[in-house]
């Protein structure tokens, strides 16, 4: 006899991003680096694309444009702790990108 095994199906922003089909190219761009990246549209969360924006050398009207856009749209505890999180870990020399210019940038 077979036996069926139960599946769950987990899903968050950054996979159901990365599953998208080629019809779905209008949600990209290019990179700090020149690669292609989702947009913040692309990834269905602006805190995903946020921590995929904050590379060495992003612009600071980037990354003030994206801030302001995050916390206008949602002002809920938890995207503010998220977004403060991101910020520190941004910061941080040791466990983080230790990004200092990337980090006054999103105060």
């Amino acid at each position: 006899t077979k036996s069926k095994h139960n599946e769950t199906k987990m899903t968050s922003p950054f996979i159901d991003a990365m599953n998208v089909d080629a019809k779905r190219t209008a949600n990209m761009q290019l990179g700090e680096n020149g690669s292609p990246e989702f947009t913040e549209d692309g990834v269905n969360d602006l805190r995903v694309g946020l921590f995929f924006a904050l590379v060495r050398d992003a612009p600071n009207e980037r990354i003030t444009s994206m801030m302001d856009k995050l916390l206008d749209a949602q002002k809920e505890a938890e995207i503010v702790a998220d977004v403060f999180v991101l910020a520190m870990q941004t910061r941080n020399c040791r466990g983080g990108k230790g990004e200092r210019d990337l980090f006054y940038a999103m105060l």
